[in-house]
């Protein structure tokens, strides 16, 4: 019987899948902003390496980090967490039942009024709607 009490490698593994999930999203909303991580890491006062290493999952991010990267991308912070089991939110390349990319999502998340937004989300999933109606003829 040993003292030392045993690893929970599943545990890990998730917190792994979390950190790569949102550094995903971190790079994503970057991209799309055609910033640099260079020009990020300076926004933030980061070098570039850490910020690398946050897209990367590599390193954690605290959450005054992430509200200010949020912030310089100019996304909601909920964009970090759409689409992860735990959030509520659905999956976050989807509206209603139609895959969107991260373009039309960000795109999304830039309309500041939000029944604007529910009725440009409410038109595609309506366009969806009419498409899957007419491959099913």
């Amino acid at each position: 019987m040993s003292i030392i009490p045993e690893k929970q490698p599943t545990r890990v593994r998730r917190d792994e899948d979390i950190e790569s999930r949102i550094g995903g999203r971190i790079r994503e909303a970057r991209k799309y902003r055609k910033m640099s991580l260079s020009t990020l890491g300076d926004e933030l006062g980061l070098t570039y390496q850490q910020v690398q290493k946050y897209e990367t999952g590599t390193n954690r991010i605290s959450a005054s980090t992430l509200l200010k990267i949020a912030d310089v991308l100019e996304v909601k912070i909920t964009y970090f967490f759409e689409g992860h089991p735990t959030t509520d939110q659905g999956d976050a390349r989807t509206i209603g039942s139609i895959p969107v990319n991260t373009d039309t999502q960000l795109t999304l998340e830039r309309v500041e009024d939000v029944r604007i937004r529910a009725r440009l989300r409410d038109l595609v999933d309506a366009i969806g709607d009419v498409s899957v109606s007419k491959r099913r003829r």
